[in-house]
C-alpha cells in the first residue's frame, strides 16, 4: 500500500470530514477520538480536535487536493471512523458514501460497509472472502496439486486435516539458532500454545505465512495485536490492503464470526497502535502475503531479514 503523508492543510480538511462521521450519531466516542488523534498524529495537523467543524462533502471535494491514492486513503479513513463504534450505522454509512462520490472514489470497502450498515452479514462476509489474501494461495494450491489439493484444504478449513511429516517440518524449527526467523516462528507458536502445520486443530499451512507475518513485525497474539497486525498487513499488501483490516475488524472489534475456528472479541481498535503498524507495513520493500517464499529465508537471523525487507523498529507514542 502506497501511504501518503498530505499536508498539514490537508490533513485539517480530512480531520473535519472524520469528525463529520463522528458527529452522525452524537458526540465522539472515544474510540471515534482515538482515530481523529490517528488522523492528526499522521498529518501534523494542528488543530484543537474539540473545535473540530463538520464540513460537507462538495466542499471538502472543492478544496483537497486532487490525488487520487490521497482521496481514496481519506475514503478508508471515513469507513473505519464509522466502524470505531463497533457498528456502523446507515447514516454513517450513507455520508461515506456522500463523501466518496464528491471525491470520485469507487472502493470495495464501501461496498462492504454498506453490507455492515444494512446487517447483512454473510454479504459482507462474501465480500471479503472475495478478496482475502488466503483465497489466493488457496486457488494456487488446488491449480497446482488438482483435486487432492481441493480435498485437502476442505478437511485443512474443518480443521481435520493431520500431516505428520508436514508437522514435523514446522517443528524442527526450533532446532534452528536463537534470532534465526525460523526459531522466532517456532518460539511464537509455542509460547502462545498454538497448533503447528499438520496437527488438527491447525486449519490450511498458508496461516503460518501469517505468523511468519506476526514474527518478523514483532506483533503479539492478543486481539489488540492481532488488530494491529492487520494493519501491518494492509501496510505491505500490494492489493486489496484494506480486506484483512475489515476482516479484522469485523471478527475481533465487532464481534462478528468472520474466521471460521478463531476467538471473537470486541473493541480492539487501538489506533495509536495501528497507525504505526500501518506506517511500518508501508515502509516495507515485500508483501508477505504474495508470492514470498518464506522457506527461502527460514534460516536467515530476523535482524538482517527486518534491514532487507525495510521493517522500521517498533516504537512509542
Amino acid at each position: 500500500m502506497k501511504l501518503i503523508t498530505p499536508s498539514p492543510e490537508a490533513g485539517l480538511l480530512g480531520l473535519r470530514a472524520l469528525y463529520s462521521i463522528a458527529a452522525v450519531d452524537a458526540p465522539p466516542t472515544p474510540e471515534e477520538r482515538s482515530v481523529l488523534e490517528a488522523g492528526q498524529r499522521l498529518t501534523h495537523a494542528s488543530c484543537d480536535l474539540d473545535a473540530l467543524q463538520t464540513i460537507e462533502p462538495e466542499a471538502l471535494a472543492a478544496a483537497f487536493p486532487d490525488d487520487g491514492q490521497l482521496r481514496w486513503q481519506l475514503t478508508c479513513a471515513l469507513a473505519l471512523m464509522s466502524m470505531a463504534d463497533e457498528v456502523p450505522s446507515r447514516e454513517e454509512s450513507a455520508l461515506v458514501d456522500r463523501f466518496a462520490r464528491a471525491l470520485g472514489v469507487k472502493s470495495d470497502v464501501l461496498d462492504t460497509l454498506r453490507k455492515l450498515a444494512r446487517e447483512q452479514l454473510n454479504l459482507a462476509r462474501i465480500d471479503i472472502y472475495r478478496r482475502f489474501w488466503g483465497r489466493e494461495r488457496i486457488v494456487e494450491k488446488i491449480q497446482r496439486e488438482g483435486w487432492s489439493g481441493l480435498l485437502e484444504t476442505v478437511r485443512a478449513l474443518r480443521r481435520r486435516e493431520e500431516n505428520p511429516a508436514l508437522t514435523a517440518r514446522y517443528r524442527a524449527l526450533g532446532e534452528l539458532p536463537e534470532g534465526t526467523l525460523g526459531r522466532g516462528y517456532f518460539e511464537f507458536i509455542t509460547e502462545h500454545q498454538f497448533s503447528f502445520p499438520g496437527e488438527l486443530g491447525h486449519g490450511p499451512e498458508l496461516i503460518a505465512q501469517h505468523d511468519l507475518a506476526h514474527v518478523l513485525g514483532g506483533y503479539g497474539a492478543s486481539a489488540v495485536e492481532e488488530m494491529a497486525i492487520a494493519f501491518f498487513s494492509a501496510g505491505f499488501r500490494r492489493q486489496h490492503p484494506m480486506t484483512f483490516v475489515l476482516l479484522s475488524l469485523m471478527q475481533i472489534h465487532m464481534g462478528v464470526a468472520t474466521m471460521p475456528g478463531q476467538p471473537v472479541a470486541r473493541g480492539s481498535l487501538d489506533m495509536r497502535l495501528c497507525l504505526e503498524a500501518l506506517q511500518r507495513g508501508a515502509a516495507m520493500t515485500v508483501d508477505l502475503s504474495g508470492s514470498w517464499d518464506y522457506w527461502a529465508v527460514i534460516e536467515r537471523p530476523l535482524a538482517a531479514l527486518r534491514a532487507e525487507y525495510g521493517i522500521p523498529p517498533r516504537r512509542e507514542w
